[in-house]
């Protein structure tokens, strides 16, 4: 009753994404890659992999959430030494985002960090959820946000080792407010 009065505001956010027809289940956002380009047309043409009758995304994506307020995220920042974003185990990035409330009301926003391997030697997910935070903020006002993104953030389970491991190359962290929409990209290298 208090959400719907408008007493409270809400911020929570889907831990799943739901589809459109259950002919796209399964769907979920740390898909892997098909090989083909997807077409956001209701026709796919070529060596494109779309649906005839619906777009190829869920109608709610994972981490999808509504509010009172609307926010905005700023360009995120890499707070590191030297002008190469290198990722190490004994040097961690830190990750910082401004968030601005632009609505009318205070609200909570959930602030989610991805991380995507740019080139995996074998088959990973587009991209995966690594890190969130809720932050509060009051109409009109500002807060940022900082994430550690460490070697392990970017670890997979090897089978052949039988150990998790980090490729070394190229990566990017993707920040948002749900899986679908990316405020920013960030390219780094893990060494």
């Amino acid at each position: 009753a208090d959400l719907v009065s408008g007493d409270k505001n809400p911020s929570g956010h889907l831990t799943m994404s739901f589809p459109y027809s259950v002919g796209q289940v399964p769907v979920h956002y740390n898909s892997k890659n098909t090989g083909r380009p997807a077409k956001d047309q209701f026709k796919a043409q070529g060596y494109s992999c779309s649906y005839v009758d619906i777009r190829n995304a869920p109608l709610f994506p994972f981490g999808y959430g509504l509010s009172y307020t609307t926010f905005e995220l700023a360009k995120p920042k890499i707070l590191s030494k030297g002008k190469v974003k290198t990722l190490t185990y004994e040097a961690p990035l830190q990750v910082a985002i401004e968030v601005t409330n632009t609505g009318a009301v205070a609200g909570a926003e959930v602030v989610q960090l991805y991380i995507a391997e740019k080139n995996p030697t074998v088959l990973r997910p587009n991209k995966e959820l690594k890190a969130f935070k809720k932050v509060t903020v009051e109409p009109g006002k500002k807060a940022v946000v900082t994430f550690d993104v460490d070697k392990k953030m970017c670890s997979y389970w090897c089978d052949k080792a039988h150990a998790w491991t980090a490729n070394e190359g190229e990566y990017e962290i993707l920040i948002g407010t749900s899986s679908a929409d990316i405020a920013a990209v960030l390219p780094f290298v893990v060494k």
